[in-house]
C-alpha cells in the first residue's frame, strides 16, 4: 500500500522509490507536460517532445558509459599475469632489437623490418619484454597473449601492419591457428612475401 504522502506518477499510481531515474523522468516530465499541452489553446507542449528526445539521448549516453564500466574488467589485460610472465622472462638474456633479429629471425629468413616491427609492437600490445622472447615461446600456453593484451589487440596489429607494410591481414589472420612466436613471425613474413 502507498504511504499517504508518497509521490505519484501521471496516472496517480504510487512511484516506487527504487525506480530508475529514466522511469521517474519519463513519468513526470514527459507525460505531465504532454498532457498539459492538450488543454485548449495551450501550445507550450510542442517543445517538450524535443526535451524528451534530449532525455533519451542523455540516457543512452549514460547507459553506454555504464556498460563500458561494467565490461572494462573483461576487456582489459590481466596485469597480475603480465607481471608474473615478465618475472619468469627475467631469467632469460635480454637482446637489443638488432641482436634479437640476428640470433633468432635472420636464420629463418624473416625480413628485418618485420622483426623490428614485431619487436616494438609485441611489447606495446602485451606489456611483455620483447627482448627476452624466444621463437619457441607458445603464444597461448606460455605468454598468455589473449589475456595480457587488450581485447582488440589483434585488430590493432592488423591495422598497423597494413599501415606499415600495405598488406591487409584481418580477413585471414587468426591467432588461434598459430602456436608459437615463430609461427606468428613466419605467418606475417609469408604475407609480406606474397
Amino acid at each position: 500500500m502507498a504511504q499517504p504522502n508518497s509521490p505519484q506518477d501521471w496516472t496517480g499510481r504510487p512511484i516506487d522509490q527504487r525506480s530508475s531515474v529514466f522511469q521517474r523522468l519519463f513519468r513526470f516530465q514527459f507525460f505531465d507536460d504532454f498532457n498539459s499541452s492538450k488543454d485548449a489553446g495551450n501550445t507550450e507542449g510542442v517543445g517538450y517532445a524535443s526535451n524528451f528526445d534530449f532525455s533519451i539521448r542523455m540516457w543512452r549516453k549514460f547507459n553506454n558509459w555504464w556498460q563500458a564500466i561494467r565490461t572494462y574488467p573483461d576487456m582489459r589485460p590481466d596485469l597480475q599475469l603480465r607481471r608474473k610472465i615478465n618475472k619468469t622472462l627475467r631469467d632469460r638474456s635480454a637482446y637489443g632489437s638488432h641482436d634479437w633479429y640476428r640470433c633468432f629471425w635472420e636464420p629463418l629468413g624473416i625480413k628485418p623490418e618485420l622483426a623490428q616491427f614485431l619487436y616494438s609492437k609485441l611489447e606495446t600490445y602485451s606489456g611483455l619484454e620483447a627482448a627476452r622472447l624466444l621463437p619457441s615461446d607458445r603464444l597461448i600456453e606460455d605468454l598468455h597473449i589473449p589475456l595480457v593484451c587488450w581485447c582488440d589487440w589483434e585488430w590493432d596489429l592488423c591495422e598497423e601492419f597494413e599501415g606499415q607494410f600495405g598488406v591487409e591481414l584481418c580477413p585471414t589472420f587468426d591467432l588461434n591457428e598459430l602456436k608459437t612466436l615463430k609461427d606468428l613471425f613466419l605467418c606475417l613474413n609469408q604475407k609480406l612475401i606474397q
